[in-house]
């Protein structure tokens, strides 16, 4: 199943060297440049061209730099993403009258997410960057390997960088700005870092504003940006010479789900595990996504995985089961060395969740209007998860119960992705 990403704007972001920003003359005033000290790399399809009266603004913050590289630069703002009306594609549909109807369909930037470098904080939450080489959002060229020595260059720079780390690819949850996540990451940095030998490097993707847009971000959102991450981002990461590990917090789950079930059903990418441990915190999907009914048998995954999809055999049935409900075997087989469920009952953010699952059985007495969710969160039920877990899959993901998640988060018990108990198994987990 190739993942749509025609149906709505969204944007990837992975933060860059965020240089403590010159003042530019003082067009750029900084209220809390702490907040925004080091982290290495940015990709975003929500950049755009400096308007033309902010090219004293470029030409201050960049002013080391070389005229064809501020020629290169790019803003963005860090807040949360935004449906954008910049591009459309205009169709016609017949009606039953036979009179033509315009549809509007919005879409993404036609090159994909831009790879920024050098990115610098302009005050109000805007961000400049320069744009790497790869400008027509192709993967697989010269240009992603240039990207990727160029995102090494800026991540060894890192003042919080030491030898021997490994990046911590970090995906947040719903409701969460690019500022708000690029502050996380840089204080994880900042305390933990030398500690964990972990780098978290941040993954910025489009949310709604709120919760009322759940279902949104989970049925159109989120695998948008799984889309983006495996075409544009991942040829990037992929030749990188670091070690990687990923972090996925709340809905960012169901990102990782998505990523992982584009990546398996390509036979030429199914046997590539890229990252060493991936963590899943709070995740926001279906507690049976690593049950042994929902998953093939591990050994056997491969060949017949390699059979729908070269061969188009099977019939919607069949393509379902590899398609959907495998997904606990394509995350695992990102991992070389483990999976790891970060869990609580304790987690309220679970309750909404639910929700949604119970207004999905109550369709037939609600009408038009219906949850999301079809199961129980896997988030708030890890000893039901672990008791039901797939045999084939009982050395590769393990479970671990956070006891004291309001130590980081004291009223909804959610957001424990860089509290002391996750930083500790981060710890323990690196090889």
């Amino acid at each position: 199943m190739k993942l749509a990403v025609n149906l709505l704007p969204l944007f990837f972001t992975m933060p860059a060297l965020l240089i403590p920003s010159v003042s530019a003359g003082g067009f750029c005033p900084r209220d809390d440049d702490k907040r925004y000290d080091d982290v290495p790399v940015v990709i975003t399809n929500r950049a755009r061209k400096p308007n033309p009266n902010e090219e004293f603004i470029v030409n201050a913050l960049y002013v080391k730099f070389s005229p064809e590289e501020r020629n290169r630069v790019m803003k963005f703002t860090a807040g949360r993403g935004k449906r954008s009306k910049s591009f459309y594609d205009i169709t016609w549909e017949m009606e039953e009258d036979n009179h033509r109807k315009q549809v509007v369909k919005f879409t993404i930037d036609r090159t994909g997410a831009e790879m920024l470098y050098a990115v610098k904080y302009c005050s109000k939450g805007e961000f400049y960057g320069i744009r790497g080489t790869d400008d027509d959002g192709q993967s697989g060229t010269n240009d992603d390997y240039t990207m990727t020595k160029d995102m090494e260059k800026f991540v060894r720079n890192s003042k919080y960088f030491s030898k021997g780390s490994n990046m911590l690819i970090s995906i947040h949850g719903i409701t969460v700005d690019a500022m708000s996540q690029i502050k996380n990451c840089d204080e994880f940095n900042q305390k933990y870092s030398n500690r964990t030998k972990y780098f978290a490097v941040p993954v910025i993707w489009t949310t709604e504003k709120n919760f009322l847009g759940f279902c949104t971000d989970k049925n159109e959102n989120a695998p948008a940006a799984a889309d983006v991450f495996a075409n544009k981002l991942w040829p990037i990461l992929e030749k990188s010479t670091f070690p990687m590990s990923l972090m996925s917090h709340s809905l960012g789950n169901y990102v990782l789900s998505m990523f992982a079930q584009y990546i398996g059903e390509s036979p030429y990418k199914s046997n590539n595990q890229p990252f060493e441990e991936i963590f899943m915190v709070a995740p926001a999907i279906r507690d049976n996504m690593f049950n042994n009914e929902t998953n093939m048998e591990y050994d056997s995954y491969f060949t017949r995985a390699t059979s729908y999809f070269t061969s188009n055999s099977g019939g919607d049935d069949e393509r379902y089961e590899v398609d959907q409900a495998n997904n606990g075997i394509y995350i695992a087989n990102l991992a070389k060395n483990g999976v790891h469920v970060l869990w609580t009952n304790l987690d309220r953010a679970m309750l909404a969740y639910k929700l949604h699952a119970t207004l999905r059985g109550l369709k037939w007495l609600l009408g038009g209007f219906t949850g999301c969710n079809k199961y129980a969160p896997l988030g708030s039920r890890g000893e039901e998860a672990k008791e039901k877990l797939a045999p084939s899959l009982k050395d590769k993901v393990k479970f671990h119960e956070i006891k004291y998640p309001g130590r980081s988060d004291k009223f909804m018990n959610h957001g424990y992705q860089f509290g002391p108990e996750a930083v500790e198994i981060y710890e323990e987990f690196n090889i």
